[in-house]
């Protein structure tokens, strides 16, 4: 449950509040010239006081983070003959969570100002728009005037009624036409904001949406699919996965599950959950000579001592098999005896409703000389960082203190792996039974070091996806790419338009010339 403290009051639910766009007094994304109330707002009213981005050379985020919008290609933008002003089409919202830990000053994502611009760029209108928590609970940390029962119900039921008036202005139409208003919706809304009863209110909306033709970027159910751990099974049979990748989603097949992978190889079990590393654990027997030369010929013994490491913060512990399997599957017990992880365990618990599952994967032993992640705008490779743990270490997280040194996709160490990520590419989202969605509008794929091929060069293999409000604050030059993405994936006939206007200026341009070659 999220808590409400006085240093963070709940925001008026005017439209003034949904329509501020995270200024600063460089930015250009204007604010709504009128305060509407929310209870007599429709989507049309928002359409028409939308400002169109005057783009600017820079556009400032908050005082520490800035970036350059470029110029959207003008091939894109259509021109009215007479007054020679851009002409917009559709509407595509940008919806955040309210609250969290990646807001500015303004209460916006330190990126979505950015994003808006570069969508008004791209030929599209855009807002910032918010829903709020629902169940927020009094802080027992808090023990000001707004922390009381009171106070927090009342905030309840006015976000109750925010977000209730939100979903009618998404979901509305034109009266003359039928269409609706909404053409797509950009989700940048991080995971754990939300409280999980609020989340699934905002889920329903946004599939609600999708289900009446609203081009949701990305769909919660492609997050769900690409973000959970059991993604590498279901990629396993691409260039990208490994082969022997299993998923367990309750304690007997993990208990039988492990007992035979562990024999065999060291592994890596994952759990869903967790975030920074946190219940990743790498796994070896202890007698590293007692690994068997095939799968599934030895059934490692309950009393069997393993080395575990967690990723997180690449603290060692050692446990027996019986030990760890307790302690993944019931936590802190007399039976899985002391931990020091800074996890409870229990990663099954609440089963697969409550996205509980444990991912075994092979380790791959070059882990150590780190990550290459991947960063993606639709089916555009547009940067290559590779994160290398810190001397000693496993944990390619920057809390564990791992280097973080960025590549162009071109980089010639990494070739291998972005010609096999290339052809991947097309049977991805088929892979996760999710081939009538489109590539996430931003993600991520982190691969780990394989083995060498046969003429010496790098292999890779996933370890995870993340398509869950990638942030670019840190590639606010990325914005404009971002904007043309979400555009085209809205209007893919633009691309058509675009390529029949070139078409008939080259007709145009050759005719003119054959022409003046005759008057000479």
């Amino acid at each position: 449950m999220s808590t409400i403290n006085s240093s963070s009051p709940f925001p008026s639910a005017s439209v003034s509040a949904l329509m501020s766009s995270a200024n600063t007094s460089n930015s250009s994304i204007e604010k709504a010239p009128d305060v509407v109330s929310l209870s007599t707002c429709t989507a049309a009213t928002l359409r028409s006081n939308t400002t169109i981005a005057k783009s600017p050379e820079s556009a400032s985020v908050d005082g520490s983070i800035s970036g350059t919008i470029a110029s959207f290609p003008k091939s894109l933008i259509k021109e009215n003959e007479t007054k020679k002003e851009k002409v917009m089409r559709g509407f595509i919202p940008i919806l955040e969570a309210a609250g969290g830990t990646d807001k500015n000053e303004q209460g916006h994502r330190r990126d979505s100002a950015a994003i808006l611009n570069a969508i008004q760029e791209a030929g599209s209108k855009s807002v910032i728009v918010q829903f709020h928590e629902e169940q927020a609970v009094v802080s027992n940390a808090n023990d000001s005037d707004d922390n009381t029962e009171e106070e927090v119900s009342r905030r309840n039921n006015q976000a109750r009624a925010h977000n209730d008036a939100l979903r009618s202005m998404l979901l509305g139409r034109d009266e003359a036409t039928g269409e609706m208003h909404v053409s797509g919706l950009v989700l940048r809304n991080n995971p754990g904001t939300l409280s999980s009863y609020t989340q699934a209110k905002l889920d329903a909306m946004v599939i609600e949406l999708d289900q009446l033709g609203v081009k949701v970027m990305s769909h919660p159910e492609v997050q769900k699919k690409m973000g959970a751990k059991d993604s590498l099974c279901k990629i396993r049979h691409l260039r990208c996965g490994l082969e022997d990748t299993d998923v367990y989603y309750d304690a007997d097949s993990f208990k039988a599950g492990f007992r035979k992978s562990i024999a065999f190889r060291p592994r890596v079990i994952k759990q869903n959950r967790g975030s920074q590393g946190e219940g990743i654990w790498i796994c070896k027997l202890k007698d590293e000579a007692s690994y068997c030369d095939k799968f599934g010929d030895v059934i490692a013994d309950l009393e069997t001592k393993l080395v575990l490491m967690e990723a997180n913060d690449n603290h060692v512990e050692e446990h027996t098999v019986a030990e760890f399997l307790e302690f993944c599957v019931n936590g802190r017990t007399d039976v899985s005896g002391e931990w020091h992880s800074s996890g409870d365990g229990k990663y099954l618990e609440g089963g697969i409703e409550k996205g509980a599952m444990l991912v075994d994967q092979r380790f791959l032993p070059r882990i150590v000389e780190g990550e290459v992640r991947c960063m993606m705008i639709g089916d555009n490779l547009v940067e290559l960082i590779h994160k290398k743990p810190k001397a000693g270490g496993l944990s390619a997280t920057l809390q564990s203190g791992a280097i973080y040194t960025k590549y162009p996709p071109d980089a010639p160490e990494f070739e291998n792996l972005v010609a096999n990520f290339k052809l991947d590419l097309p049977r991805i989202m088929e892979a996760f039974d999710i081939s009538d969605q489109p590539l996430p509008l931003l993600w991520t794929a982190d691969y780990i070091f394989g083995e060498k091929d046969e003429d010496g060069k790098d292999t890779f293999h996933v370890g995870e996806f993340n398509c869950a409000c990638v942030g670019i604050t840190q590639q606010l030059h990325q914005a404009k790419l971002v904007g043309e993405t979400a555009f085209r994936f809205c209007f893919p006939e633009v691309d058509a338009d675009v390529h029949n206007d070139v078409n008939a200026e080259e007709r145009s341009s050759k005719r003119q010339k054959s022409v003046n070659g005759q008057d000479q």
